[in-house]
């Protein structure tokens, strides 16, 4: 209610600027739930707030009574609902009312779960809406802030928590100086529902040793944002330092030149050269976020005196190219699938029962390419999926001479190898023939059939400022 008040009064001061609107979520696990979320709503409404109830829905046997881990449960199926619900309204930026208490808790739930390093940061003031992996216009979108480039999506929704640095009490004396009922979720009294009950209890009962009062916990968590924040500027600094950086997004390759990916030969090297060799790596993994592990295991792979060395871990290649008297090159690509891999994750139809997989729909394919098919010839479904060693027999018969040749030039140029076989085509659902090479912006040119498509690579948050990149 105290995040409610102070938006209302920021619009009323400056109407011109601001517009905000209040979701209200009932998350269904008590009997009641529904009749208290409605109330919230009218009240937030006799504030002279636009408010919304959003239910979550829960999927098949899945119920808040017999679902493990039910806090994970709730909180993912609680943003998905969120991202939807700012999908509609043409929402960008969502505030959440977070305050410094739900900071402790969150640290102390990390520490006691084993977490260190940037585990036991705690929440971040502001964050890409999670959960949400997948959902165009949500987790990323065509257009938006911070677009670097046409060829990239740009960012989705973005959470921002104006109230971390303010405590629960302050924030509910703001609402009794306003004449603004203080609501609490009557669930957060039961001890044995959540973790987060239980910690909350031990913090606010005074009887914890010193070192695990909520003071010494927000200031462990603050001493390792501070010292995170020192390794984030040494990685910075060994990205820059390196002789080549640059990303193809047509193949999803990345190329550096430099000691990087070699040995630390210092311990105080090592966290620094794989937060940086781990944000190069998730410019193009299929994967949202690259263990360290992997990481490590491609650093600790012997170098030798043969040219070229392939090292494989996070499901990317990472060849190591080394010459006489010049520092080691390295080509990172995706991993070639494997027969276990999903091959067809993108389907268009003319009359799709769901409005996700119609033309004009945006879907990711395998966590590195949106496509989007905007209309086709004739009433057949288009597939996206691996480009396939087949598919150059097919190319060879159905294309023109000079054509097929500027296409095994661009192979040749941009996906060499088994690079290309990680590549997307669209192909007929029915016949499965081949129609496009949507990443190399390469059409079929078939008579009777036409596609009509778009693409854009993955949102980069931030990439690095001597980043090349070749579209």
């Amino acid at each position: 209610m105290a995040l409610a008040h102070l938006s209302r009064e920021l619009e009323r001061s400056e109407p011109d600027l601001w517009r905000f609107s209040a979701f209200v979520v009932d998350h269904g696990v008590r009997e009641h739930s529904t009749v208290e979320a409605q109330s919230v709503v009218r009240r937030l409404q006799s504030m002279g707030l636009d408010s919304s109830l959003l239910t979550v829905q829960w999927s098949g046997d899945v119920r808040p009574g017999n679902s493990k881990h039910i806090e994970t449960k709730l909180r993912s199926l609680r943003f998905r609902e969120l991202g939807r619900a700012c999908l509609q309204r043409g929402i960008g930026d969502l505030l959440l009312a977070h305050h410094e208490d739900d900071q402790a808790e969150t640290v102390m739930m990390r520490i006691l779960g084993g977490a260190s390093g940037t585990g036991t940061h705690g929440i971040k003031p502001v964050a890409a809406i999670p959960e949400c992996e997948g959902l165009w216009g949500i987790h990323q979108q065509a257009f938006g802030k911070s677009s670097e480039s046409p060829a990239f999506a740009a960012a989705g929704v973005t959470l921002y928590r104006p109230l971390l640095a303010h405590d629960k009490a302050s924030l509910v004396k703001t609402c009794q100086d306003a004449g603004v009922n203080w609501v609490e979720d009557p669930t957060n009294a039961d001890l044995t529902l959540t973790q987060r009950n239980t910690v909350r209890y031990l913090l606010r009962s005074g009887h914890l040793p010193r070192a695990f009062r909520k003071a010494s916990i927000l200031g462990f968590g603050k001493s390792s944002q501070q010292s995170d924040a020192v390794i984030d500027k040494r990685a910075v600094d060994l990205i820059r330092s390196l002789q080549e950086l640059s990303l193809d997004v047509r193949s999803g390759t990345l190329k550096l030149s430099g000691d990087l990916l070699d040995r630390p030969t210092e311990l105080e090297d090592t966290i620094p050269k794989l937060r940086a060799a781990r944000q190069l790596a998730e410019l193009v993994s299929p994967a949202s976020s690259v263990p360290v592990d992997r990481i490590m295991s491609v650093m600790d792979g012997e170098a030798s005196a043969t040219k070229i060395q392939t090292f494989s871990g996070a499901l990317l290649n990472w060849q190591r190219i080394q010459e006489p008297d010049r520092p080691a090159r390295w080509l990172i690509s995706r991993q070639p699938y494997n027969s276990m891999d999903i091959r067809q994750s993108c389907c268009w139809a003319p009359s799709p029962q769901s409005t996700t997989s119609r033309f004009g729909s945006w879907q990711l394919y395998d966590g590195r390419f949106w496509l989007c098919v905007l209309e086709a010839d004739g009433n057949e479904s288009i597939n996206a999926r691996a480009f396939r060693e087949s598919d150059l027999g097919k190319l060879r018969r159905m294309m023109l001479y000079n054509d097929f040749e500027r296409l095994t030039w661009r192979l040749w140029t941009t996906a060499r190898g088994k690079i290309r076989w990680t590549l997307p085509v669209l192909a007929l659902g029915g016949s499965d023939i081949p129609v496009a090479l949507p990443t190399l912006r390469m059409r079929v040119p078939l008579s009777m059939y036409k596609v009509d498509y778009r693409v854009k690579y993955k949102h980069i948050d931030s990439p690095p400022k001597n980043l090349r990149i070749y579209s």
